[in-house]
């Protein structure tokens, strides 16, 4: 049963909140704060929904190329062209 209370407010807007974790995201929008850092691409967000909606619409379609000498991988083809110099030179 939910009681509709909202007991945790931001001391900068008096916005009321129902969970103190919903708060501490909330509060990032004054502070600035954006701990959550994608590892695709450096950008950062406030919440971490806003970042997993970023990857998803922003890197999941990204293609990756992968060296079939040594296995790594690449997000652009220009640097497995680039890599396959370290296979070849003698």
């Amino acid at each position: 049963v939910h009681s509709g209370e909202r007991p945790y407010k931001c001391v900068y807007c008096n916005k009321a909140f129902t969970a103190s974790s919903i708060l501490r995201t909330h509060i990032r929008q004054h502070s600035g704060e954006k701990p959550f850092k994608c590892k695709h691409c450096g950008k950062a967000f406030a919440s971490h929904a806003a970042h997993d909606s970023h990857v998803r619409r922003t890197h999941a379609k990204e293609k990756v190329c992968m060296c079939t000498i040594c296995g790594k991988t690449f997000s652009q083809p220009y640097e497995l062209k680039f890599h396959m110099n370290v296979h070849t030179q003698d």
